[in-house]
């Protein structure tokens, strides 16, 4: 009796571990797979986690957004990322990329280490400090106010890169330190032949070349062309400084009329000698590069060929007749 006992004893547990082993195992399998399973998502999305959010807030905005198909998903994800990882699973604040395709495990990972996505804004060269700010103000992703405009010339063109509550006035000053080092190497290498008074005189120049050419190539030799000017004594006569005139003392683009270039402002360069008051835009590191290493040349004249560059002339007979040929072309551009 005993014996029979024992037997159905020593059976039965042996049937209960083999259950209990083949649904673990099974539980395992389950969850792993379920764990490994991609997210019902087609495109990248960003995940915003708002400070001090705690587990049942988080479960419930992921399953709000769509992360997760039940509730119950989130503590059986935490519980099993605890084991996966033997980390406790710790959501940090802030805004995350997840990624077409990714999976749970994926999903919690990039929760977990709380690394930022970084959005970008690109600021173009030559433009203006008062234009840069509207540019920032206009960006919802940042935060906070400038209080004012920078100093022209002083912003670094480039394309930057943040995270979202970035505070308007720390990306100034990033700017700002940015083209501070850059003025710096630049003038300490720049050619021993200019004769520049002061870095800002080069800032100045560099901010005009950057206006009157869109080709990198040509930069140092309208860069030359100018400073022939100033050493002949000659005004730069730049239509790009009289717009920036036009631009302070209106507030508004538009185009330069054969009037303004009789109207003085200190940044008109036709009534003018020398530089104009202040840089007339933020010059990228290429335009800086060229203003102190500037293309030696006997040029004085400059014009645009119609084809995206410009013809250069060492006279002004020689730079009427580009001229003429510039407006041919352009009436013969408009007839077709």
């Amino acid at each position: 009796m005993i014996k029979g006992l024992s037997r159905l004893f020593i059976r039965t547990f042996i049937f209960c571990s083999i259950s209990a082993i083949v649904m673990i195992a099974g539980a395992f399998m389950w969850f792993n797979h379920l764990w490994q399973t991609p997210l019902m998502q087609s495109e990248d999305r960003l995940l915003l986690i708002a400070s001090g959010t705690n587990h049942n807030q988080l479960a419930s905005q992921l399953y709000d957004e769509g992360y997760l198909p039940e509730l119950w998903y989130y503590p059986a994800f935490r519980f099993g990322f605890s084991l996966v990882e033997e980390a406790s699973f710790s959501p940090k604040a802030g805004e995350f990329e997840v990624p077409a395709g990714a999976t749970y495990a994926k999903l919690f990972s990039i929760i977990d280490e709380g690394v930022p996505y970084q959005h970008r804004i690109a600021i173009i060269e030559g433009t203006t400090a008062r234009d840069i700010v509207v540019a920032l103000n206009k960006e919802k992703r940042m935060a906070g106010a400038i209080l004012r405009v920078p100093d022209e010339g002083t912003l670094a063109p480039d394309t930057y890169f943040f995270v979202r509550g970035t505070q308007r006035a720390d990306m100034i000053d990033r700017m700002q330190r940015r083209q501070e080092i850059i003025l710096a190497e630049e003038w300490a290498n720049r050619s021993r032949a200019v004769s520049y008074q002061s870095a800002q005189q080069a800032l100045i120049m560099a901010s005009i070349v950057e206006k009157e050419t869109a080709l990198i190539r040509e930069q140092p030799l309208v860069a030359s062309v100018f400073l022939n000017r100033i050493k002949a004594d000659m005004r730069l006569q730049s239509d790009a400084t009289v717009l920036y005139g036009i631009i302070e003392e209106e507030g508004r683009h538009r185009e330069v009329l054969s009037k303004d270039l009789k109207e003085d402002s200190p940044w008109n360069s036709y009534t003018r000698k020398g530089y104009p008051k202040t840089p007339i835009g933020n010059p990228s590191r290429g335009a800086i590069r060229a203003a102190l290493n500037p293309l030696p040349s006997t040029y004085f004249y400059f014009v645009a060929d119609g084809q995206g560059g410009h013809k250069f002339a060492k006279t002004y007979p020689e730079h009427q007749k580009n001229v003429a040929a510039y407006r041919r072309l352009r009436a013969a551009q408009k007839n077709k």
